[in-house]
């Protein structure tokens, strides 16, 4: 897929820098790039607006592929508000029970890491 940083820059940031068309990986990053100025210096309402679809996506993706956070997650969209304070137990059972939830092909592998132990005990996560 190909585009062009003057194409793809939102129009409120405009006028930008003109440049030559990118293809492939470049244009990801270059995307990328100008959603990320979108969000970061655009208007008030449309942050918010992008903040609260990334949430209702990664927790419905945590309820669809999870047992354990379909069970903790409200499916409405006050989830957030009501949602139950996670405690180290309770994520430590979850990765021992279901390890990694799946993650989209863009992201990488899930990568095993680990707190430090300094409460008492480490904890084992995933992250990408």
């Amino acid at each position: 897929m190909k585009a062009r940083l003057d194409v793809i820059r939102p129009e409120h940031l405009r006028p930008g820098p003109q440049g030559p068309e990118v293809y492939g990986r470049a244009a990801d990053v270059l995307r990328a790039f100008a959603m990320i100025e979108a969000v970061e210096h655009g208007r008030a309402t449309r942050r918010r607006d992008y903040q609260q679809e990334r949430l209702a996506e990664v927790l419905a993706h945590a309820r669809a592929h999870s047992p354990f956070w379909a069970a903790r997650i409200p499916s409405d969209r006050t989830a957030l508000r009501r949602l139950p304070l996670l405690h180290r137990r309770d994520l430590r059972a979850q990765v021992a029970a279901e390890g990694a939830l799946p993650v989209p092909p863009m992201h990488g592998d899930a990568l095993p890491n680990a707190t430090s132990g300094s409460s008492g005990e480490a904890l084992s996560v995933w992250y990408t």
